[in-house]
């Protein structure tokens, strides 16, 4: 019973399971692991991946964490950032894997079709969806009346 109430505390304080936490920790412990020094001991990668979770799970600001870990706030900036540099060279492949092939392109693109509607838009940009073609012809549009404006007497007042 005490360790399920332990399992349950740290999965909710951190946001994820223990074993997942293990897992993610052993494969980036060799990254964010420092040495130790003659003037001080360094904090344990668990520590820092801990910390790193509560930050991003709740939002916590880096001077909450600094009362909650017991640390400096200069050591909670760089752990964060340090940690979240480990996680996206490591995860990368898996999470967000990049289509190599044309075939694999025009899947994405097929899904972007099938689920929201929009054609011809193999991704998004900054939140919003880009139709390619509709982009296309608004440039074209803008091209033309660039020229035509150029073409009459005073020219083009941009």
């Amino acid at each position: 019973m005490r360790i399920l109430y332990f399992t349950f505390t740290f999965a909710n304080y951190v946001r994820l399971p223990p074993h997942i936490f293990d897992e993610l920790l052993n494969r980036i412990s060799s990254v964010i692991q420092r040495r130790d020094t003659h003037m001080r001991q360094a904090l344990d990668a668990g520590m820092k991946l801990a910390m790193t979770l509560r930050h991003l799970a709740t939002g916590d600001r880096y001077h909450t964490l600094q009362y909650d870990f017991r640390c400096g706030y200069s050591t909670v900036v760089w752990s964060v950032q340090d940690v979240c540099q480990a996680n996206i060279q490591e995860l990368k492949d898996e999470a967000m894997p990049l289509p190599r092939t044309q075939q694999k392109w025009k899947a994405i693109a097929q899904q972007f079709q099938d689920r929201g509607n929009v054609l011809a838009a193999p991704g998004a940009l900054d939140g919003k969806h880009q139709e390619t073609t509709q982009l296309k012809q608004c440039m074209l549009q803008l091209q033309r009346l660039l020229l035509r404006d150029a073409a009459r007497p005073g020219g083009c007042m941009l």
